[in-house]
């Protein structure tokens, strides 16, 4: 079973509100959505939120410290927690995406996907 992360402004927002930022599931390495700037399949303003690798990803999530996390469960995390959380994934599964995809990039030893997949 895998589970899908979306970046959010407070607790009470709703996560598909928010924006799509990574997926994991077991077995596998924690996924990124990748997103840059002239480049989003989530159709935001360009520079809204762009990151391209894990540094810019944590920045983003820890901006003006009032980002959360929230899972398709509803379970809610500090930027912190979510980003020792994927930490300790990496960790404990390591199974990786094909790299031969043109959309898909190891980028510092994390997973990055541009574009949608399921």
């Amino acid at each position: 079973m895998s589970t899908n992360f979306y970046s959010v402004e407070n607790k009470e927002q709703n996560y598909w509100e928010g924006v799509f930022i990574a997926k994991r599931a077991g077995g596998w390495v924690p996924q990124f959505k990748w997103h840059r700037e002239n480049f989003c399949s989530c159709d935001c303003p360009d520079g809204t939120h762009n990151y391209r690798n894990w540094d810019e990803l944590k920045k983003f999530l820890r901006r003006n410290n009032q980002q959360y996390v929230k899972d398709e469960y509803d379970e809610v995390y500090t930027a912190s927690e979510f980003i020792e959380m994927m930490r300790e994934w990496r960790k404990e599964n390591n199974r990786e995406p094909d790299s031969s995809r043109r959309s898909t990039w190891k980028i510092n030893g994390w997973w990055f996907i541009k574009g949608n997949w399921s």
